[in-house]
Formats: structure tokens, sequence, C-alpha cells
């Protein structure tokens, strides 16, 4: 009975590293926690992130979203960066980024503006038009295939009510 007990505790503390193992996805937060938003800012930051039990030195993957928002700018770390991530990029970081234990290597920090105010959008990570598969590289160049992973941006309507008098003296 001891063993199953530690059994599914080691499972319940592994599972969530499993689960995105080998993969690279858009976030709203660094810590690859939070794949869905909805706010009321008119820019919001976004994080491309491998999750790899490996050292991060680079990947290859293309970005698709919903015209209901932009992409504004993009941040890479320190290194090579060939294309964009709207028509796929190529990126062959200085520094490996530390990837083991579920730890989240960021690879692009996105900077997003909501374009329609109350539209919800898709943004995906899929492969290179150059390559099958979405791919990431560790420190010793070998070159593995990655699960591309969506995230979902929505814009926060606000429903201030006001009386007719009030709207009416917005415009004297």
């Amino acid at each position: 009975m001891k063993k199953l007990f530690l059994f599914v505790a080691a499972m319940i503390v592994v599972m969530p590293v499993l689960v995105q193992a080998d993969s690279i996805g858009v976030y709203f937060d660094t810590d690859g926690t939070s794949n869905y938003l909805v706010s009321d800012d008119f820019v919001v930051e976004a994080y491309v992130i491998v999750f790899a039990e490996s050292m991060i030195a680079g990947a290859a993957f293309q970005m698709t979203m919903d015209p209901h928002h932009m992409l504004l700018n993009t941040v890479y770390p320190a290194g090579l960066q060939i294309g964009e991530p709207m028509t796929g990029v190529e990126l062959g970081m200085t520094e490996p980024v530390v990837g083991y234990y579920g730890v989240p290597a960021v690879v692009a920090t996105l900077t997003l503006m909501q374009v329609n105010a109350g539209e919800v959008t898709n943004i995906n990570i899929i492969n290179h038009p150059d390559y099958q598969n979405v791919i990431y590289a560790d420190h010793t160049g070998v070159v593995f295939n990655a699960d591309g992973l969506g995230a979902t941006l929505g814009a926060d309507v606000s429903n201030d009510s006001a009386s007719f008098g009030e709207v009416k003296n917005l415009f004297r």
C-alpha cells in the first residue's frame, strides 16, 4: 500500500512535466502555466516557451494568429535569428537555456496588440515552412521534434452602465 501511495504521489508531481515535455507553445506568463488570457489591456505580452528535458540552444517554428490581434514586436535571447514568427523563424542562442525538471525555456517575448475589442483569437505554433515538424535543438546540436501548442487571447469588453443624462453630458 505504501509503494502504491508513493507511486501515485510521484506521478502527481511528474505529470505536469510529462504533459508538456518536448513542446513549444505560447503562454502569457514566463512560468508556462497560462495559455488563456482575457484582458482589457490594449497591448499584452506573451512568451514562446520550450518545455524539454535538455539545454535548449535553438528552435524553429512558425506562429499563426487570427486577424483580431496583431504582433507588434518580438524579442529573442542573444544569438542568431533568421525570419519572423509569422512567416517562420529559426533561432540559435548564444547561451543555451536550461530546460531540465520542467523549467520553461523562454525563446521569444511577443508584444501583441488587440485590434478588435471583444474578439477572441487563437495563437498557434506550427512547423516552420522549411521543416516537417516544430523543432528545437539542444546544446550539442541534436535536433528534436516538438509538439506545437496554442493559446487563446480575448479582449475584455467593459460593461459600464451610464444613464442617458450622463451620456448626454459627454457631448456638451
